[in-house]
């Protein structure tokens, strides 16, 4: 199934698509070591997919989170998707944010 997944993730057209099959390895690893709540596959998908770090957007995603998840274990949540998932979005958003910068100064000279 991982294999299926992963295939999906690289050929689709949002956030996911950029991300490497390790970064999303590291945050199901995470997952799973992490003292929370199982997530369902369905949700593990969408938190792949959408790479929320926001309260609301966890809340959005997770059915019935106020319920299933304390106030601290959401945070925790948003912690290990800023470590695996976004922060590799995060670095190359800045890189090509520099690169773009160097071409502009290049072409004013």
């Amino acid at each position: 199934m991982d294999h299926k997944v992963l295939k999906f993730l690289t050929q689709s057209h949002s956030h996911c698509s950029t991300l490497s099959s390790s970064s999303i390895q590291d945050f199901l690893k995470e997952l799973e070591q992490a003292d929370l709540p199982a997530l369902t596959s369905a949700e593990k998908l969408q938190f792949i997919n959408h790479l929320p770090t926001e309260l609301v957007d966890i809340h959005l995603i997770i059915e019935d989170c106020a319920g299933r998840f304390s106030e601290t274990q959401v945070d925790e949540l948003i912690r290990i998707v800023e470590r695996t998932l976004a922060a590799e979005l995060l670095e190359r958003r800045n890189a090509d944010a520099q690169a773009e910068d160097t071409a502009e100064a290049e072409a004013e000279e």
